[in-house]
């Protein structure tokens, strides 16, 4: 029920525990604009909206200051978005990560 509600409200992101729960909206959102990706760097999940951004940056932080390895796992049923979650951490994580401080860009 919840999960509707946040749908019906375009919020197709949500925490369950340590999980991010995404619905794939079969609509373009601009929710992965550069100035979104911007809004997420440094923050604590608590600090931002429930965002695939801010679990790659959880996990980025992690890697940088703990030296602790990291792993994602995106999973789902056919056309549930996988593929694109995949590419938007990768985005998130080339814009951070970069050496020259440029942003990472993908479609």
């Amino acid at each position: 029920y919840n999960l509707k509600l946040r749908y019906d409200a375009n919020v197709i992101y949500t925490y369950s525990g340590l999980f991010c729960v995404a619905i794939n909206p079969y609509r373009f959102f601009p929710i992965y604009e550069p100035e979104i990706i911007q809004m997420y760097i440094n923050k604590r999940r608590e600090e931002v909206a429930p965002h695939v951004y801010a679990v790659a940056d959880g996990a980025y932080r992690k890697l940088l200051y703990e030296k602790s390895s990291q792993s994602m796992l995106v999973t789902g049923e056919s056309g549930a978005g996988k593929t694109e979650n995949t590419k938007k951490i990768i985005q998130y994580l080339a814009a951070i990560a970069g050496k020259s401080g440029d942003e990472g860009v993908l479609e």
